[in-house]
This record gives structure tokens, C-alpha cells and sequence, in this order.
């Protein structure tokens, strides 16, 4: 019983905190960290989302659809200034930042930019910053081509197919942090602690059925040894024994 609570309670734990999502054909605005095709855990219930964390978000009017799903990787959050460029990287709230899941030799924004994010926001840009369609491509707008912290779904934590292929999502965070810049302030993910419990969950059934089984086996071995032939050694043949007396004691004869 309790290995099947730890195997059908993770199972139902991920329907509700994570979701996949395919990269559609055609689509290299986040190259090389994801490709067209490249299958994505998200993490729905993620929060704490920071500097360097790539998001699945909706955004009426980026997309070919109203409701389009885009993902794109946080650059600056809310208060932050974002200057481009010094040397072909992005000067957040002063610092440089070295963004080494960046294509090589490729700088952070072909047309330079300056902007101040408003609080709840996120100015998010794809890691193929000379054919993307992100935050820059909308900055004469009210927000400053920001998006809402409650616009996005969630936080890719892994590439499903191919795998493993984690590349630059591993690396976004450590670049903002190794600039002076706190990255996500995201909790671990739970996935790996679901993962477990599954393979407890999995463990302690095979362990079950083995004594089970087991128990099965000892069981038989004893009954096959307890009925013996009819009439021979632990067998029954329908005569009852003649009792026997002491060996040392005179057979009484019987009463007349």
C-alpha cells in the first residue's frame, strides 16, 4: 500500500506542477540553448524567477496568435536599468554581464538600448539576439516591452528530448551571479524528490511481492512435508492407533 501511494503521488503531483511544451518547427529565437523540436519540463508552479531563468510566457500581440506561448530567458527583473552594450555585452544597474550561453562571437543586441524595468516586470530577450523577437521589439510600448510576472507559466528546468541536453540552461544563472548580480531566487526544483519517491515507491513493491513470495513457497514446502503417504509417516489411515503404554511398565491385561 505505501509503495503505491509513493509511486501514484508523485505522478499526481507533477500533473499539477509541471507541463511539457514542444519547440514549434521553425522557431530559433533561443538558439543553442533550445532547438526546433527540443521538448521542455516546465515548471508551473516555479517561483522566485530571477536573472537567467528561461520562461514560458503568454503575451497577446508577440506571437503569430493571441495565445501563443513564447519562451524567451529574463535578463533584468523589476528596478533593474539595462544598457546595451559595453564590448557587445549587457551592462545591468552598472555591472557587465558575460553571457556564455550566447551564441560565440554573437553580441548581446545588434542596436543599442536603454531601459528601466518596472516592478513585477521581466525584460526578457532570446539567446539568439540577432533573430529574436523579444522585449527589445516592443519597447515603445507602456512597459517598455517588459512582460508581467503573472504572464508567465513557468520555468523550463530541462530539456526532455534530446537528452540530456541542459547547456546554457544550467549556465544562465551563474553569469548574472559571477557579474555581482543575484540570479534566481527560485527553490529547488522538486522533481528530483518526486523521482526518488517513485523509485522508493517501486522499491518496496518488488520487496513485497519477493516476501510475499516467499512466504507463498515456505508455506507449500511445510504442507508437502506434513501429509505423507496414506497410511505411512504422517499419513492417515483411517485406523486409529493402538495406544502404547509405558515400555518399562507391565501390560495391564484386560478386565473380564
Amino acid at each position: 500500500m505505501l509503495g503505491a501511494l509513493l509511486i501514484a503521488g508523485p505522478f499526481i503531483a507533477c500533473f499539477f506542477l509541471y507541463a511539457a511544451f514542444k519547440v514549434p518547427s521553425g522557431s530559433v529565437s533561443m538558439e543553442p540553448t533550445l532547438r526546433p523540436g527540443d521538448r521542455m519540463l516546465v515548471h508551473k508552479a516555479a517561483d522566485g524567477i530571477g536573472r537567467g531563468d528561461v520562461v514560458i510566457f503568454g503575451q497577446p500581440g508577440w506571437g503569430v496568435t493571441p495565445s501563443a506561448k513564447l519562451v524567451k530567458r529574463v535578463v533584468a527583473v523589476g528596478g533593474d536599468t539595462v544598457v546595451c552594450c559595453d564590448a557587445g555585452r549587457l551592462v545591468i544597474n552598472g555591472k557587465p554581464v558575460s553571457e556564455s550561453y550566447l551564441p560565440e562571437g554573437v553580441a548581446a543586441s545588434e542596436k543599442p538600448f536603454k531601459v528601466t524595468v518596472p516592478e513585477g516586470r521581466f525584460f526578457v530577450l532570446g539567446d539568439n539576439r540577432a533573430n529574436s523577437l523579444d522585449s527589445r521589439s516592443h519597447m515603445m510600448t507602456a512597459e517598455h516591452g517588459t512582460i508581467a510576472e503573472s504572464d508567465v507559466i513557468g520555468r523550463v528546468e530541462r530539456i526532455l528530448e534530446p537528452w540530456p541536453a541542459e547547456g546554457g540552461l544550467a549556465k544562465g544563472n551563474g553569469d548574472f551571479v559571477a557579474a555581482g548580480l543575484p540570479g534566481s531566487g527560485a527553490p529547488d526544483s522538486p522533481a528530483l524528490l518526486l523521482a526518488w519517491l517513485v523509485a522508493a515507491g517501486v522499491l518496496l513493491n518488488v520487496l513485497a511481492s519477493a516476501v510475499g513470495v516467499t512466504a507463498l513457497l515456505r508455506r507449500r514446502r511445510h504442507t508437502s512435508r506434513g501429509a505423507g503417504p496414506a497410511g505411512g509417516r504422517g499419513g492417515n489411515s483411517g485406523v486409529p492407533p493402538v495406544p502404547r503404554g509405558d515400555p518399562d511398565e507391565p501390560v495391564q491385561p484386560p478386565h473380564r
